[in-house]
Order: C-alpha cells, then structure tokens, then sequence
C-alpha cells in the first residue's frame, strides 16, 4: 500500500495496475483504498462482460478525473488485453510459474507503450513466499534449458546412447541374464526439480489448507 500511495501521489499522469492472484487479496485492498478515498477499478474474471469492458473502457480514458488504478486479476488481466495506458504495475501475489506474471507484465509493456514502464513485487518475508520464489527459479531454469537461452551446448548422441534411449522409452532393456530389467533413468537425461509442481499450500494445523478464491 505504500508504494500504491507514494505512486499515486507523485506521478499524477501516470495509470497504475495492481496484479492480485486471490479476490480476497483484492477486497482487502480495496477496502484499503475506499477508506484513503482513493478512486479505482476492479478488474476480474468472476465479473460480467459488461461490467469487465466498461472497467476497460473507463480505464483507458485520458480524462484525469477517472480513476487511475486497477485492481485486476493476474490470470484474466494477462490474456489479450491492450493497456498501454498504464505504465506502473505491482505484483501482490506471486505465482509459482513466472510466466504468468510475465504475460500480466506484457498488457501493457508492449508496442504502443509511450511511457517507461515500473514494476514492483510485493513479497514477504515467509516460508511460502520463498518455495514460490524457488519454484519460478527452477521453472525458469527448466526452459531456458529446454530453449538452449542459458547458452549451453547440446552434446550429440553416439549409436550407443541413442539405443539405451529407444529402449529406455519402449521398454526392451534387457539384463545381462536375457531377462527384463527394470529401467534405470537414462544417464544423459537432464532433470531439474519443480516441473509443473504445485505449492505446498498445507499449513501447520493438522495438514488443513487455506483455501481461497482465485479469478
């Protein structure tokens, strides 16, 4: 709330964009906001058409008397939408694959963006927070491996690997007995934690989870 504030104070020309995973997240800060009697938007996928694009078509006016925030949704405010009218955005709630923030980034860090754009995650100092934190680093690692972006050279196969690699995945490796045996991982696969893993939602009251509304 107080980058939001200091934001909204010293930059009166510029939009801002607040990216929440939870509406309960959003409620509270909207409440926050009401009470500051700071004008805003909401912004999410529980909400009507109707409603969704009269937020848009509000949002992207250049009246300065409409309001200059959204609060809006990180999964339905990062698909297909234009909003280069905002340049500063705040991440409230991560996620555990980054690229889902990065997508929510990209409505308005685009073509068409005039100003400089500003982002800023709000991240606390918890044990969920940093395996979420964990997960997008090896999420990242997974891709930038499987894309060839972390600079690495693949190593070409010799007939040898190539066939413990057919047998490995069709099931035919055989043990020196000429009986079936089981199939080891094969030595030059590469494997990195955290590949679709989900985060440990379990809290310390018996295995109970918290759970809350995501739109």
């Amino acid at each position: 709330m107080a980058v939001l504030s200091s934001w909204y104070l010293d930059y009166p020309q510029d939009k801002i964009m607040v990216f929440t995973q939870f509406i309960s997240t959003a409620k509270v800060l909207g409440r926050m906001l009401e009470v500051a009697h700071i004008p805003f938007l909401y912004y999410y996928g529980c909400m009507s058409a109707a409603k969704k694009t009269q937020a848009l078509e509000i949002f992207r006016e250049e009246n300065h008397i409409v309001p200059r925030i959204m609060l809006i949704s990180l999964k339905a405010g990062g698909q297909s939408l234009n909003l280069q009218c905002a340049n500063r955005m705040i991440i409230v709630d991560p996620w555990w694959n980054v690229t889902a923030e990065q997508q929510a980034i990209g409505r308005a860090h685009r073509v068409g963006q005039k100003k400089e754009c500003h982002v800023v995650r709000v991240l606390s100092n918890s044990d969920m927070d940093a395996k979420l934190l964990q997960l997008q680093r090896n999420k990242s690692e997974e891709v930038d491996y499987a894309l060839q972006d972390d600079g690495h050279m693949p190593t070409l196969l010799d007939d040898d690997q190539r066939e413990e690699l057919f047998n490995f995945t069709t099931g035919k490796k055989k043990g020196k007995q000429g009986q079936t045996a089981p199939n080891p991982a094969w030595k030059g696969m590469k494997r990195l934690g955290g590949l679709g893993a989900q985060p440990d939602n379990s809290s310390g009251n018996g295995g109970s989870s918290n759970k809350r509304r995501r739109c």
